[in-house]
């Protein structure tokens, strides 16, 4: 029931131009425009990767365009 309540609050989202982008799970670079809370030692994941493995506040676009930037959480090996 919640799952179903998420996606549907997504597709009203979409439906009035607004967008989440999916980051978590990605792998982080410097260059990318979003606030990196914390980094946490990972020694489970590849050497020299930087993972997105928490979202604290997300971003959001309204009509391709950021208003709010992401607030995350980086795993690092």
């Amino acid at each position: 029931q919640l799952s179903r309540s998420v996606t549907k609050l997504r597709d009203n989202l979409l439906a009035n131009g607004y967008e989440i982008p999916e980051l978590l799970g990605k792998k982080y670079n410097s260059g990318m425009n979003l606030l990196v809370v914390s980094s946490i030692q990972d020694d489970n994941i590849e050497k020299d990767t930087e993972l997105i493995t928490k979202i604290i506040k997300p971003q959001v676009n309204f009509k391709d365009k950021m208003i709010q930037s992401a607030q995350v959480e980086v795993s690092v090996a």
